[in-house]
């Protein structure tokens, strides 16, 4: 399943389909790698209009602060029509269909652009989040064992492997890693609140609310 950042990128280059899918036909007995980054190097090479496409994209983040996200969708829609590998348009879209609760759209292009720019962290933290919700543990926790690499002090790496560990009803994990990520943030009140903002970014105010109702009980 290829998604529209790379067969619309196909249809606007200069090159027929018909010559493309005759380059894929002969590369069909290799990997499907192969068959990607042959694909890859097409959209590259196809610009489209950046003007435009940004022009577009910063009307989509006006209409996303302001919460209307099926307009924002409909901006960056357009965006993407007119440069094909418009990353941040991709990348915004995919964060509208999570919090749409589109899970699984949304997972299918952050891989995609994950292959794009491999050390872009915040793709693949929106990763994480989305195989957590599709119930994908193991690819989530080997994402997090990844960046944590080069990013032991992130508490968001801990926090969702605790709340991976949870749900696996590991709560040994559970609580440990939890300690840690509120050990870099230094007390409970700054990862509740942390939490409450995240939450709320989310799409899920009855989680955030809960929190910042941890965050009163602190406080009284």
């Amino acid at each position: 399943h290829m998604y529209n950042f790379f067969r619309t990128g196909i249809s606007n280059n200069k090159k027929s389909k018909k010559e493309i899918f005759i380059v894929i036909e002969k590369t069909k007995r290799g990997t499907m790698k192969n068959i990607t980054i042959l694909i890859l190097s097409i959209i590259l090479t196809s610009c489209g209009n950046s003007e435009k496409a940004t022009k577009f994209y910063l009307d989509a983040i006006k209409e996303f602060n302001n919460n209307n996200l099926e307009k924002s969708k409909n901006y960056l829609d357009l965006s993407i029509k007119e440069k094909s590998n418009f990353y941040q348009s991709h990348f915004l879209k995919a964060k509208i269909l999570f919090l749409e609760k589109n899970f699984k759209d949304s997972e299918i292009i952050f891989s995609e652009l994950a292959k794009v720019k491999k050390e872009n962290f915040d793709c693949k933290l929106w990763l994480i989040r989305n195989y957590f919700f599709l119930k994908e543990n193991s690819k989530a926790k080997q994402i997090i064992n990844d960046l944590l690499k080069n990013n032991s002090e992130d508490w968001r790496l801990y926090y969702w492997k605790a709340q991976i560990a949870k749900e696996e009803n590991d709560f040994e994990n559970y609580f440990s890693n939890l300690n840690t990520a509120e050990q870099i943030l230094k007390s409970s009140k700054d990862i509740y609140q942390s939490l409450a903002i995240i939450w709320n970014e989310l799409g899920f105010s009855e989680k955030s609310s809960s929190y910042y109702k941890k965050i009163n009980s602190l406080l009284n």
